[in-house]
C-alpha cells in the first residue's frame, strides 16, 4: 500500500468516526438526554459539535467543494423536535380568540346587570 492509499484510508475511517459521533449526538439531542449539553439547549450546529466532541468548524467541512458531513446536516436540520412558530402561533391565536369570546360574554353579563341596577334604582328600591 502506497503512502496516498493508506493517508486516504485513514482519511476515510476519520470521517466515519467523526460522522458516527455526529450521528449520535443528534439521537442524544433529539431525545433530550444529551451528555455535554444541559437543558435546556439550542437546536443549533454549534451545540452539535459540542455534543458529538468535535470542533465545529468540523460540521463545515469541505472536500472536492462538497460538504463532507452533508447528510448528518441534513438530518439534523430536519430532526428539529422544537415547537414550529407556526404551531407556536396557531396555540396563541387559539388562546386569543377564546380569551376575546370570553370578554364578550363578560361584557354581555356587566350590561344586563347594569340593567338590572337602573330598573332598581328607578323603583327606588336602591339608592346609590
Amino acid at each position: 500500500m502506497t503512502r496516498k492509499e493508506s493517508q486516504r484510508k485513514l482519511g476515510d475511517e476519520r470521517i466515519a468516526a467523526t460522522t458516527t459521533l455526529l450521528v449520535d449526538a443528534v439521537g442524544r439531542m433529539r431525545d433530550r438526554k444529551t451528555k455535554v449539553l444541559k437543558a435546556p439547549f439550542a437546536w443549533s450546529r454549534q451545540n452539535l459539535a459540542r455534543e458529538a466532541g468535535v470542533d465545529e468548524s468540523t460540521i463545515y467541512r469541505k472536500s472536492g467543494g462538497r460538504h463532507v458531513y452533508a447528510s448528518v446536516l441534513a438530518a439534523f436540520a430536519g430532526e428539529d423536535p422544537t415547537p414550529s412558530k407556526t404551531g407556536l402561533a396557531d396555540r396563541k391565536n387559539a388562546l386569543i380568540e377564546s380569551l376575546k369570546e370570553e370578554n364578550r360574554k363578560l361584557r354581555l353579563e356587566v350590561a344586563s346587570l347594569t340593567k338590572r341596577l337602573v330598573a332598581l334604582q328607578d323603583k327606588g328600591k336602591i339608592v346609590v
